[in-house]
């Protein structure tokens, strides 16, 4: 950890270290083991052997050869990490956001590199760190430690702690332009069609449309809603209930402008456009009666997916007893995307990194915590009544 953080968190112009930082040192830290927890329980249920080892080749680092060889690839206990450093220095620091998120792709691409990973390990280990902090949020060791850290940030660069007051919420995102990630400082161009980095998209398209089942495909276009309400919708079947404002206001005023947020942050990190994979094919879609709706092209990263699986973070924390599943639900949504032949999976994946940035900028921002807190105290009182009534 000594080496692993001032990696990441001197990028907030300071010396970050256990003498130095000690309060934004400990969260970092803390929020890592955490993540590494929960990764390393993935890598064991998949059990999934390093590319070093199926090939019987050495890495570019010999001495750590026997530690490769018996030892599981997936997902990237390094890139795991990484996004977890890049989360809480974005909870602390968020203006840093897009370099942390920029370096964290820069290990993963390391270890690939290096020989102790496939490309494919990366991201999930974003998917890991961004679930585990969904749930940290309602940890009060981990708000108190967290309150520490950003003070003790503050106070080193001079800067006053804000007061929000929260009056009527104004319609669209709780984030500006200026305060949310910008995927076009750090995700990956899109590969060229005619590239050899274009052949797992390629084979990922091929593989999909063997999925189209009957069943399958009604699930891929519900899943084409985007709207609050469409996606709201997708999500309240995972629940069992629904997010009404009426029941509970502030959860649905906080879910609302969420939304946008999530939305806006993929629509204005168009890249290289590409044509989507149908059109390249020459076929028609998994769902045809969408075809002649739909624009020829895509732009780098999947809208559907950056809400899908925003929506599952911010859901899983808000009723934490429904994670797993919801988190599900929202990687669905871009599954849904791959299956149709509607997106590439690497656009889909790109959505995701943008969400999960999304989501950690959300919660540095003052008036969005307000609301949050409103909402979980909202949905704490709703759910006491409900088992009232239940025992009555």
């Amino acid at each position: 950890m000594d080496i692993v953080i001032p990696f990441f968190a001197n990028l907030t112009g300071l010396d970050v270290s256990r003498k130095n930082t000690p309060e934004i040192f400990l969260q970092i830290s803390r929020s890592i083991a955490d993540a590494r927890a929960n990764n390393k329980a993935a890598k064991n249920f998949y059990q999934r052997y390093r590319p070093m080892k199926v090939f019987n080749e050495g890495s570019v680092e010999p001495s750590a050869d026997e530690y490769g060889f018996s030892s599981f690839s997936y997902p990237s206990g390094h890139s795991v990490i990484a996004y977890a450093s890049a989360f809480a220095i974005t909870e602390i620091a968020p203006e840093n956001v897009d370099t942390v998120m920029w370096r964290s792709r820069i290990m993963g691409i390391n270890r690939i590199i290096a020989g102790f990973h496939y490309e494919s390990d990366l991201l999930p280990a974003m998917v890991v760190a961004a679930a585990t902090f969904a749930q940290l949020h309602n940890n009060a060791d981990y708000q108190a430690q967290l309150a520490k850290a950003r003070e003790e940030y503050r106070q080193m660069k001079g800067i006053k702690a804000q007061k929000v007051r929260i009056g009527k919420l104004q319609p669209g995102a709780w984030l500006t332009a200026e305060t949310r990630p910008c995927g076009a400082h750090y995700l990956a161009l899109p590969a060229d069609t005619n590239a050899v980095e274009f052949y797992d998209d390629w084979m990922q398209y091929q593989m999909g449309k063997k999925k189209r089942t009957p069943e399958r495909m009604q699930v891929a276009l519900a899943d084409t809603a985007i709207t609050f309400k469409g996606v709201m919708n997708r999500m309240e079947e995972v629940l069992g209930f629904q997010v009404t404002e009426k029941e509970l206001p502030a959860t649905y005023a906080l879910l609302q402008k969420a939304h946008a947020d999530f939305l806006e942050v993929c629509s204005s990190t168009a890249q290289k456009a590409r044509k989507r994979p149908y059109v390249k094919a020459g076929d028609a879609s998994g769902l045809p009666e969408l075809d002649s709706t739909l624009s020829p092209t895509t732009l780098g990263a999947s809208c559907h997916s950056s809400v899908g699986f925003g929506f599952g973070l911010l859901l899983s924390e808000l009723f934490p007893e429904k994670k797993d599943e919801l988190i599900a639900r929202g990687l669905d949504y871009g599954k849904s995307r791959v299956i149709a032949g509607l997106e590439y999976m690497s656009d889909v994946w790109n959505a995701r990194s943008l969400s999960a940035a999304t989501f950690a900028c959300l919660n540095a921002d003052y008036a969005y915590l307000a609301q949050l807190d409103k909402a979980k105290k909202e949905i704490k009182k709703w759910q006491a009544k409900l088992a009232k009534q239940k025992a009555a």
